[in-house]
């Protein structure tokens, strides 16, 4: 989120404005004030010059994106998934020069036009969350995600919208799919999913995007994650995960962000980590993780946030973490590691919170 995105007045859904919501039941003609509420997208939102956040996400609103969105000329942020909106996205939203953040998933049927300037356009953008208007989907991508359905408890998912229908990937709940019809990326937030990762999800090499974060998944981190070579977030925390971390991790060249924190994870933290030359955050806190801390760590030079903390972690705190200049968060309280403060640390001048309690430091 870029600062200064103070703009809220046009949110709806869990930021709404404070206050009582009106009763529908208190008024004289309850159907009628029901059936009156439009709940298509007025196209006079176009008109707010000014508007940098605009969150819709979370309602009912039908039918298409106006045209007269691409006028938002100050809009940074754009949130629109879980509602019923269908359609391409209007071409005027490519005029958006200051857009930085778009999301559009689990809608029905919701999709990016596919011509090269559109795609080029969404490439641009920091964070895209949905899908585009492939004529087709992949089938091999469609069996994996099949699979994946079986393995993990999908009968039992809070939600499980088209899965297993002859309906496109880009309308099964939490799936989004690129220009060519592969899985683009997988988003289940608190959906009961259970049971082992099958490593059949190592085949979906356009995958870009896998968060299934607090859920009930167990069993290992499959090695064949390492194959995702697209892949830019890994977010797996809040589940009953064991095992080790698996070096291979380290092979994702395009990862930017390795969640891991809060599971049962076991073992030393793989030094092939510090191979991950795009990582910006690294939270693998509150697992069973021993050993030291990898001073290839020191190797990631675009990361702003390691987070350590509550694991088992020995050792000195490696002074090669004095080489992060865009670190800001540093936080590893409630080891075991020992030794001085490193005086490398005070080259960190991005550091906001820097927490080393509960160790051994002397």
């Amino acid at each position: 989120m870029r600062p200064g995105c103070s703009v809220r007045e046009t949110s709806t859904g869990r930021h709404g404005l404070p206050g009582q919501r009106r009763d529908p039941g208190s008024e004289a003609d309850p159907e009628s004030w029901r059936t009156s509420r439009r709940r298509d997208l007025p196209p006079e939102l176009g008109s707010l010059g000014q508007l940098e956040d605009l969150h819709l996400y979370d309602n009912q609103l039908t039918g298409t994106i106006p045209a007269e969105f691409g006028n938002l000329s100050s809009l940074i942020q754009l949130y629109m998934e879980g509602n019923r909106l269908s359609g391409a996205l209007p071409q005027s939203l490519t005029g958006l020069t200051e857009l930085d953040a778009l999301f559009f998933l689990n809608n029905a049927g919701i999709c990016a036009p596919v011509d090269a300037a559109f795609q080029t356009w969404l490439d641009s953008l920091r964070v895209v969350r949905g899908s585009s208007c492939a004529t087709a989907d992949s089938q091999e991508d469609r069996s994996v995600l099949v699979e994946f359905y079986e393995s993990m408890g999908g009968q039992n998912w809070t939600n499980n919208a088209n899965w297993l229908s002859d309906r496109p990937l880009r309308e099964w709940y939490g799936v989004t799919s690129d220009a060519d019809g592969r899985v683009s990326g997988l988003y289940f937030f608190r959906n009961q999913v259970s049971g082992d990762i099958p490593t059949e999800l190592g085949e979906l090499a356009g995958l870009k995007w896998l968060d299934i974060h607090e859920n009930q998944v167990t069993g290992a981190i499959p090695a064949s994650l390492g194959n995702l070579s697209n892949l830019e977030v890994l977010d797996l925390r809040s589940n009953q995960l064991t095992g080790n971390i698996p070096p291979v991790l380290g092979n994702l060249a395009n990862l930017q962000r390795l969640v891991l924190a809060v599971n049962q994870l076991r073992g030393t933290i793989p030094t092939e980590l510090g191979d991950l030359g795009n990582l910006v955050g690294l939270q693998l806190a509150g697992n069973r993780l021993s050993g030291a801390i990898p001073a290839e760590f020191g190797d990631l030079g675009n990361l702003q946030s390691l987070r350590l903390q509550s694991n088992q972690l020995t050792g000195e705190i490696p002074t090669e973490l004095g080489n992060l200049s865009s670190l800001q968060y540093l936080i590893l309280a409630d080891n075991q590691l020992i030794g001085n403060i490193p005086a490398d640390l005070g080259s960190l001048v991005n550091l906001r919170p820097l927490d080393v309690s509960d160790n051994q430091l002397a």
